[in-house]
């Protein structure tokens, strides 16, 4: 995969996953939203995979 190709697969994967987190807490700060933007693939995998075990918007601290 080109090095394009992989950075829209990112943000793919980052944008459903901060609509996951919005859905989940009703709101998401815009500084957890950038920070999750620029978080490696396997990363934002790991949150979620972990998002039903977050009960806070807080707990995503220990994934930046």
């Amino acid at each position: 995969m080109t090095e394009i190709g992989k950075m829209i697969r990112d943000e793919g994967k980052a944008e459903i996953l901060i609509k996951q987190l919005n859905k989940k807490f009703n709101i998401l700060p815009q500084e957890y939203e950038e920070k999750i933007k620029n978080l490696p693939s396997e990363k934002i995998e790991l949150i979620a995979t972990d998002i039903f075990d977050l009960e806070k918007v807080e707990d995503l601290e220990k994934y930046f």
